[in-house]
């Protein structure tokens, strides 16, 4: 923290530093985390991760995501930053309109604006906002406040301190899905009023965007495991299947898994309800809009954007013209790139919170929390440092003033003698000075080692055998290895190289366990080109 108030790692959303940043993205089922390297202004997707959460009816839902957070730690390696995106079906929105512009100004009074709109009290909340649209010429600013109870955010952020995750950030799902979406250059253009719906597995988020400013949020409680249980319920007792079943089918094969027309069309009918409720949200919204401002467009994201034909049954039931938001967009500029081949719609919400795009990198719920604390401590250290400085300083001149002739005449007597033991030893002649001495004699001292190690056998037959005992332990047309170089020295070998996925990384996981290696690495790139895999071999017997 005091590097970052003496030398800033980032200006905005400019990083002066190289970070790595993990943003974690908790569901009922399942944990998604995506790695994203920050450099300027350019962001690369490193890797992408889903942690299950266990069905285990022994523990509460609070416990099976700790335990899956733990697991999830151990994936996830080094990193930087740990960002979180919070539900918002536990956040209440307001939009207020103030008479200024700036944005330290504005998280200074908003919380004050917005007191008496909230349903609790503002010392039981924590608020922070966004701007929506600023205009400087009428010194006029619309901002969209997120407000939430603080005992939700302190249970969230200690499932973080339980599995010993620090967090730096968390934010609200729904604003980072609208901060990624306004950044995407194809939908920048855009000049119809989109409702940008995120179909998630237990609820839908709602986000309505007039001229691509956000203006109301709605979060309703179903989902597609909802239209699957209507699925489950409406099916004859001899075609009853597991509700996960039905969850995993329709997300593969939408309404076309059977060739019975009687299932197809409880499928179908199953999210023609989950839809008309979405049609009421924005029918009930759009008679507060002017007549020039009804809604032309939805735009598809979540894991319900993965459906095969979503985009047409929901545009023939809503009647409005219906896209899917396509991962592939994420990629543009040069700024966002990926070493992802294939981006899930699923984990769209984690990579838009690692991203963290210009409008939202300045929200921070948890930051918001610890702000005055964290105040008073940067006040205090920096009082402490100047003091301790000063004491240093004054120390240090005061020894130097009373050492310094002492120090000098010692420095040279050590030269001196150092300088005849080398003479000695090594049959020295013309040396100017110790360092001269030192060059002189590390010369003379390897040429020697190099002659002892020439008449070594052990050493001369060593790279052959750990070659032999490597071709035993790792069979590379199995794995399709594909080997830049090796490297084998003091006991270690090293290797540069890569196989084609996942599956391949295990097999040479399991490969490597093998006597030749002690304690071999957990793998977790398969392209190990860059970051090579470092084996500590042991000691080969000789026949």
């Amino acid at each position: 923290m005091i590097s970052d108030v003496i030398i800033p790692e980032k200006i905005g959303s400019y990083y002066l530093f190289s970070k790595k940043i993990v943003a974690i993205d908790i569901g009922r089922s399942e944990i998604r985390a995506s790695i994203v390297l920050a450099q300027g202004h350019k962001r690369t997707i490193l890797s992408l991760i889903e942690e299950k959460i266990e069905n285990n009816s022994n523990l509460d839902y609070q416990e099976r995501v700790v335990n899956a957070l733990r697991e999830l730690k151990i994936r996830l390696g080094q990193y930087d930053y740990l960002f979180a995106s919070f539900s918002s079906a536990s956040v209440v929105f307001k939009e207020l309109t103030l008479p200024f512009v700036g944005e330290k100004k504005i998280k200074m009074v908003v919380p004050f604006e917005v007191e008496s709109l909230l349903p609790f009290t503002l010392d039981q909340a924590i608020v922070d906002n966004i701007i929506i649209n600023e205009n400087k010429k009428e010194s006029q600013t619309e901002v969209l406040v997120a407000a939430v109870k603080k005992e939700y955010i302190d249970q969230y952020i200690n499932l973080f301190n339980q599995a010993n995750l620090k967090l730096d950030k968390i934010t609200i799902d729904i604003l980072d899905l609208y901060g990624l979406y306004i950044s995407i250059p194809n939908y920048q253009s855009k000049t119809k009023n989109v409702a940008l719906i995120d179909l998630g597995l237990n609820n839908t988020r709602l986000a309505l965007l007039i001229d691509n400013q956000l203006k109301y949020i709605r979060i309703i409680p179903h989902g597609i495991k909802s239209a699957a249980q209507k699925i489950q319920n409406n099916l004859e007792n001899d075609l009853k299947i597991d509700l996960n079943e039905i969850v995993n089918n329709l997300v593969r094969f939408g309404i076309n898994l059977s060739e019975s027309e009687s299932y197809q069309q409880i499928t179908k009918n199953s999210l023609i309800d989950l839809f008309s409720e979405l049609q009421f949200t924005i029918n009930t919204y759009a008679t507060r809009l002017k007549a020039n401002q009804e809604i032309k467009l939805i735009i598809i994201t979540g894991m319900g954007a993965e459906i095969p034909g979503i985009k047409e049954l929901i545009q023939n039931t809503i009647n409005i013209e219906t896209d899917v938001l396509e991962t592939k967009k994420i990629i543009h500029n040069g700024k966002i790139t990926s070493k992802v081949s294939s981006i899930p719609n699923s984990f769209l919400i984690s990579i838009a919170t690692a991203l963290a795009p210009y409008i939202t990198s300045n929200f921070n719920l948890y930051k918001s929390q610890e702000e005055s604390k964290e105040n008073r401590l940067i006040i205090t250290q920096l009082a402490s440092i100047l003091g301790l400085l000063l004491l240093i300083i004054s120390s240090f001149s005061l020894y130097s003033y009373l050492r310094v002739r002492k120090l000098k005449r010692s420095v040279y007597d050590a030269q001196s003698s150092a300088i005849q033991e080398l003479k000695k030893n090594f049959q020295l002649r013309d040396v100017r000075d110790l360092k001269d001495a030192n060059k002189k004699a590390n010369a003379e001292l390897l040429k020697q080692e190099n002659a002892w190690q020439q008449l070594s056998v052990k050493n001369r037959y060593s790279m052959l055998k750990y070659l032999s005992e490597l071709s035993k332990c790792i069979n590379p047309q199995e794995i399709q290895l594909d080997l830049s170089s090796i490297d084998i020295k003091n006991n270690k070998i090293i290797l540069y190289g890569s196989v084609p996925g996942y599956p391949q990384l295990s097999k040479l996981q399991n490969q490597l366990k093998c006597p030749l290696f002690k304690n071999p690495p957990r793998l977790q790139d398969y392209n190990f080109k860059a970051e090579p895999i470092i084996l500590n071999v042991t000691d080969i017997q000789e026949s």
